[in-house]
This record gives structure tokens, sequence and C-alpha cells, in this order.
């Protein structure tokens, strides 16, 4: 049935059809122009949404202001978690936000951690959870990340310590070598205790330089700036 296929191949292929060719878990989509008419209206994915600026001054002293203030302007809808309005005084607590133009998703960022509180992106939905089990295991996602050019650049690195080697490694084992470093580094760097086996929930393996992450909302977003500050200091 698969002849002519390699193994390699058949399991990459699954890993990218499982979980998305574009190395992201599954993201919601909203439409964001209710002017138009029905059946026209541009449809963006949720994180492009947190991405974009918003213009101006921010100002909002509840979370209920600042809510309906995300809903008008983005046309983005904030549920709360039950674990967030368990834990987290939406209701009393004043707010203190006043910036200036920044992303969506930081200033949402930055007004959720006065209340002690996260956000993430779940079925079509911005949920918002209190910190304290934003970690569990049913509040992570999972991404695939491609870090198979940053290994080749190490991997560069590496082959001119064993030029002068009689019988230096082989290519496959020092893939496999910087693989194991790389996967050490990112639970040493990213919120360490967040990991399985480290008092987390966390997950990472690899397969041939393409990773599958396991993690927070936050966890992710670590682990893309150390690939891409790694790339940037690995080829200059």
């Amino acid at each position: 049935m698969f002849s002519g296929i390699s193994p390699f191949a058949f399991v990459f292929g699954f890993l990218l059809v499982a979980f998305g060719w574009n190395g992201h878990a599954a993201v919601a989509q909203v439409t964001v122009a209710s002017s138009a008419s029905h059946g026209e209206a541009p449809v963006e994915t949720v994180p492009e949404i947190l991405k974009q600026n918003w213009e101006g001054t921010i100002e909002a002293s509840s979370f209920q202001e600042f809510a309906a203030l995300v809903r008008k302007k983005f046309g983005l809808n904030l549920y709360l978690h039950p674990s967030a309005i368990a834990d987290c005084d939406f209701d009393n607590q004043e707010l203190a936000l006043h910036g200036h133009s920044m992303k969506l998703g930081k200033s949402l960022e930055l007004m959720l951690d006065q209340f002690e509180a996260d956000y993430l992106v779940d079925d079509q939905v911005v949920k918002i959870v209190s910190q304290e089990v934003v970690g569990e295991s049913q509040f992570l996602t999972r991404r695939i990340v491609d870090f198979r050019p940053l290994i080749k650049e190490a991997m560069q690195d590496r082959l001119g310590l064993y030029s002068n080697d009689k019988e230096p490694p082989q290519a496959w084992e020092i893939s496999m070598i910087v693989e194991e470093e790389l996967i050490e580094l990112i639970q040493q760097t990213v919120d360490p205790d967040s990991w399985d086996g480290r008092n987390g929930n966390g997950t990472i393996a690899s397969l041939n330089g393409v990773f599958v992450i396991l993690q927070t909302r936050r966890g992710h977003e670590s682990v893309e700036r150390l690939l891409r500050d790694l790339t940037e200091r690995l080829t200059k």
C-alpha cells in the first residue's frame, strides 16, 4: 500500500497532517468586519487579531470596560473560564491600564497580569484563565516548530571540531547530539518547572529537526524567541 514511501516520509507526513502544515495548533477564526454584506466579511485568525496594533491611547479602569473596548474595536469576545471567576477578583478590583499603540495581545497580557490571570486561544474563543491553572494539561496547546535550519548551522560548527579525527562521527549522529542539546537548552531556559518530569505538564519531542512541543501560550512564545535569537547568533 505504501510502496516507494520511506518510513521517515510517512511518519513526517502524518505529523504534518495531524498537527497542521503551518506548524501551529489549530486557531480560531472570527469575523472582524460586521459591516460587510453576509458571506463577504473578511476573516482573520485570532492570533492575527492579537498581533494588531491598538492605535491611540488605551485606558480602562475595569476588566469589563477593557473587554467592551476589545469587542468594539476588534470584534473579539473574551470568555471568562470558571477558574478565572473563582480565583481572580474581576468584579471588585480596579484596573490601572494606560498605554499607547501597543499590540492587542500585549495589552491583554498586561491587563490580566494585574488580576493574576492569563489568556489562551481555544476553539474560536480567547479564554481567560487563572494563572494558577494555566499550566494544567487541559490548557496546553501543541505546536510544531522547525529547528532544521538552526541545527544545520550548528552542525557546520561541530563538523570543524572533528576535522582531524580518523573516524569522525556521521552527520546523522551529530544531528542527534545537537537535537538533544537543544531540547535540554529549551527545558532549562523556558520556564524550567513547566516541563514533564520537572513538576509540569509540558512535553517536547523531535523528529529529524522538527520539534513537537506541548506548552502554554507564553511557553510557546518563549521557545520561538529562543529559536530566533539562536538563529541570529549562529548566522552572524
